[in-house]
């Protein structure tokens, strides 16, 4: 997240008076609480139609169901976290050490999701690139490996957060920002760890989505869009795009907009929707366009109407009819037809 030095000093300037609720305190509170409300029950209904899609076994399923998992438990921090502490006005999100290292495990569910998407880009150039192969490589045990490897990266990250003295991200309810410490250790953090991560993975998906369009382009060519499963890897692919296309406009108002409009403590609203906002906004959408990627799935397996139910009693009379011996039909042939010549006399 942006380094904007906010600093105690700026927390210490407001009176008692201050401390009372304002306009922008309430405003701040319904963007903030409404966007968790609306981003949990998006990547929670992800995760219910990656559950009972009856996909689940599949590695890329498995590693979307993960980064929804993270991207939940950060928006519940946002909800009853960051929420509360606009209303109270409390110093305890950037002064305690628990806050500061809330303020860091968010930062390394944040990762968990960044990680998750670079797998996941991986992953579907994996598959169009070599679709037989793919399905020897990417067992359960490598997804389980991948997904495992992934919160283990981002718990190193994590690490450093520790040293609350020195090394923090904390939220300040004033002025409903983030902000990273404003010493040598914050600025590592920000510039170097979050900030570095987040270009280096930007590049590698870059580079993966490039060469997965490279082979969907000569996938096009040999046998079209005749395969389902050729549909279902160009469809996945597309979510996997979109997704990175959140990631980077998070990534570039975080540490590029956001600049514009530091320094100006009393008009912080540009600066909130360029970093807090868009830190919330992206774990939301993120769980939004999961939805409809694998909501057909779910329906699939757990809508049957009735033209459902009487389309699969008609097909199980023909396999069934199919399914009997020869002689059996020949007789009924031969039946049916000495009715029809009775009945010409």
């Amino acid at each position: 997240m942006g380094i904007f030095h906010i600093g105690d000093e700026e927390m210490a300037n407001h009176t008692q008076d201050e401390f009372a609720m304002s306009v922008d305190d309430w405003t701040a509170v319904a963007i903030v609480g409404g966007l968790a409300i609306i981003g949990l029950a998006a990547n929670g209904f992800a995760m219910l139609i990656l559950y009972k899609g009856g996909k689940i076994s599949n590695a890329f399923q498995q590693l979307c169901f993960s980064h929804s998992f993270a991207n939940f438990f950060a928006l519940l921090f946002f909800l009853f976290y960051c929420t509360p502490a606009i209303i109270l006005k409390t110093d305890f999100t950037n002064k305690n050490p628990v806050g500061k290292l809330i303020g860091g495990f968010m930062v390394m569910l944040w990762d968990v999701s960044v990680y998750s998407h670079l797998c996941g880009a991986i992953n579907r150039m994996i598959v169009i690139s070599w679709p037989v192969k793919s399905r020897e490589f990417m067992t359960k045990r490598v997804s389980c490996g991948m997904i495992l490897t992934v919160w283990i990266i981002s718990f190193l990250h994590y690490i450093p957060y520790f040293w609350v003295n020195d090394c923090y991200i904390a939220f300040y309810p004033t002025v409903y920002l983030w902000d990273f410490s404003n010493n040598e250790c914050g600025f590592i953090l920000g510039k170097w760890l979050d900030f570095g991560t987040g270009v280096t993975v930007f590049a590698l998906i870059l580079l993966a989505d490039i060469l997965t369009l490279y082979r969907i382009r000569l996938l096009l060519k040999q046998v079209g869009l005749k395969r389902s499963h050729t549909r279902r890897d160009i469809k996945f692919f597309i979510q996997t795009c979109l997704q990175f296309l959140v990631f980077v406009v998070k990534l570039t108002c975080f540490y590029f907009i956001s600049e514009n409009f530091m320094g100006d403590e009393k008009y912080h609203w540009p600066l909130f929707f360029t970093t807090s906002f868009a830190w919330e906004c992206a774990t939301t959408v993120d769980g939004l366009i999961i939805i409809p990627f694998h909501v057909g799935d779910y329906l699939n397996r757990h809508k049957k109407g009735p033209l459902t139910t009487i389309f699969q009693s008609q097909m199980n009379s023909q396999v069934g009819s199919l399914s009997r011996p020869a002689s059996v039909m020949r007789m009924e042939i031969r039946s049916n037809a000495s009715v029809k010549q009775s009945r010409m006399y």
